[in-house]
């Protein structure tokens, strides 16, 4: 087994010799493998946009509580690259080249 780093927004990750280990090593704390987002108990899923609503440098994204189209482009983005990350841990099917 490899080294496990604790980062704080990150669960865990260890770095290990083999990829399958870092990927079962990095799952502490975070989303099932196979889903887009966490979720709570009462299953309302914690996405992106869950995240920024607590994070004050994205109040401006807020102002009137619907968010604005940059940080839903970017919430777009956070989950492209999560299923990049499934895709090359063989997780997802890869997409079209």
């Amino acid at each position: 087994m490899g080294k496990v780093t604790k980062l704080s927004a990150f669960g865990e990750v260890l770095h290990g010799r083999h990829g399958r280990e870092r990927i079962s090593g990095a799952r502490r704390g975070h989303r099932p493998l196979r889903e887009d987002w966490s979720r709570l108990p009462d299953g309302e899923p914690v996405d992106f946009l869950a995240f920024a609503r607590t994070e004050g440098w994205f109040a401006p994204h807020f102002g009137t509580g619907t968010p604005t189209p940059e940080i839903l482009a970017t919430q777009a983005d956070r989950l492209a690259n999560w299923r990049t990350l499934q895709e090359l841990a063989g997780i997802l099917p890869m997409g079209p080249s």
